[in-house]
């Protein structure tokens, strides 16, 4: 329970911040709704939400990773419009292999960042980040 956690937490001098603390209850899709539970700790109530960031990781209720996806793709597409403009700003481009370096450093990481966890996402969502590896891969390629 709560209780034990924040004993614990106690006991070893640590300070809990329940303002910081959310819940997320895990549902297969379209079973039984059930009321939202309500916790407490150290008599503050915590949020219940539909999906959390951990880690970087975004989780939702239902483990589709459609937010996770969403909020990655964003992420790379910004950072390869930087890389674009920066190769396009006044006719400078860098060589196919300092163009493949940056591609490598900047932009896969965000793109492959706990994808072993993430994996199970539906195929339309992986397909998104697919097309943005596919527009760098023609960029580099030429």
């Amino acid at each position: 329970s709560l209780d034990n956690v924040s004993l614990w937490a106690s006991k070893w001098k640590m300070l809990l911040a329940p303002d910081k603390t959310q819940s997320i209850t895990f549902k297969m899709k379209n079973k039984k709704k059930y009321p939202k539970m309500k916790l407490k700790l150290d008599g503050s109530n915590i949020e219940e939400t539909d999906y959390v960031k951990y880690l970087g990781l975004i989780v939702d209720q239902q483990m589709t990773f459609q937010q996770h996806v969403n909020y990655v793709y964003g992420k790379a597409a910004k950072k390869f419009g930087y890389l674009t403009f920066l190769c396009s700003y006044k006719g400078i481009c860098p060589s196919l292999s300092l163009y493949n370096l940056l591609y490598i450093t900047i932009i896969r990481p965000s793109l492959e960042y706990a994808c072993a966890f993430w994996n199970g996402a539906a195929d339309s969502h992986k397909n998104r980040l697919e097309r943005i590896q596919r527009v760098a891969m023609c960029g580099i390629l030429g």
